[in-house]
């Protein structure tokens, strides 16, 4: 299985991962899954969109599409299929899709509660059809990788002191903690003299 990783934004740690099999690189079908957002807190609701299209010259037969959630992220709704609980999976019967025909799912997901700050959440999509060149069953997957950051009630401490430590491991939470101390220096000054 060949790699390719299309976007990254690594100071983020925002990562699209794209894994292409190259047995089906001449596949007639595109898609993608496209997160609302990929930086994500416990509690929040996040959308994604799945798009797909045939882009072969022929029509394609049975196609299903499968998305899997993983464990920290709870399916809410989705626009069309069914989901499984025990799977954690929605699977949409497409059928037969006409050549250069388009189509979307929009799934509507909510970031468990109990998730762990720097997790990640990766989502899959497969969409699996059959090849009227060969009737053979082909498929084509595509994932989008969701970073966790726990949100806290010590969130914006841990945004100014580098990261919820007690000490400070930035240049700015030293120095807001050195003012604060100063301040604090002063006030006592004051009420005592």
């Amino acid at each position: 299985m060949k790699i390719n990783w299309e976007n990254i934004d690594p100071q983020n740690r925002k990562i699209i991962q794209k894994v292409t099999n190259d047995f089906f690189r001449n596949s007639k079908i595109s898609h993608k899954i496209e997160p609302g957002q990929t930086t994500v807190s416990n509690g929040e609701t996040i959308d994604h969109k799945i798009n797909y299209k045939n882009i072969g010259s022929k029509d394609l037969k049975d196609v299903l599409v499968k998305v899997v959630l993983p464990q920290g992220l709870d399916f809410v709704n989705s626009n069309q299929g069914n989901f499984s609980k025990d799977e954690s999976a929605l699977t949409v019967n497409i059928g037969d899709l006409a050549s250069d025909t388009s189509g979307s799912i929009n799934i509507s997901t909510k970031v468990a509660d109990d998730v762990k700050d720097k997790d990640i959440l990766v989502v899959a999509a497969s969409i699996i059809y059959t090849n009227p060149e060969n009737n053979t069953q082909e498929d084509a997957i595509d994932y989008a990788l969701l970073d966790v950051v726990k949100k806290d009630s010590n969130l914006a401490a841990a945004s100014i002191f580098g990261n919820g430590d007690f000490l400070p491991n930035t240049l700015i939470g030293w120095i807001t903690l050195l003012q604060a101390l100063g301040a604090i220096v002063m006030i006592g000054q004051k009420l005592y003299m």
